[in-house]
């Protein structure tokens, strides 16, 4: 099975924003891009890509590293996927683990907090 065509929708299935899973599909596709690229190939204005690639980044998925140009002018901002597709993928894989093990967690205080409120419905 290949990336391609799959890559958004599993990302938007395991509960990743839209312009995340955009964001993925592109750089998996590309290995290596600018934030000028991923803005135009993903419809996405430059704050949002800063964020986004931030969160990646810290999620270890991706990194980046500045170019100086020659001449005069900013250094340009090179994003790279951290890991191979797979590793980057079961990356995602744990992270999204830890969301399903905390949401266990959360619902199981709620049905113990639900096991201690005293049942209303009887009085109705």
């Amino acid at each position: 099975m290949t990336n391609e065509g799959y890559t958004k929708e599993i990302f938007e299935a395991l509960d990743f924003k839209d312009r995340h899973a955009r964001v993925l599909e592109y750089l998996f596709k590309t290995q290596k891009t600018t934030g000028q690229d991923m803005q135009k190939n993903c419809d996405l204005q430059q704050p949002e890509v800063s964020l986004i690639t931030t969160e990646l980044e810290k999620m270890g998925i991706l990194y980046k590293k500045l170019t100086k140009k020659q001449g005069k002018g900013r250094p340009t901002q090179l994003i790279f996927l951290k890991k191979d597709a797979s590793l980057a993928l079961l990356r995602i894989v744990e992270v999204m683990k830890g969301r399903i093990a905390s949401s266990e967690q959360n619902l199981t205080k709620l049905e113990e907090f639900l096991k201690q409120t005293p049942n209303e419905s009887a009085e109705e």
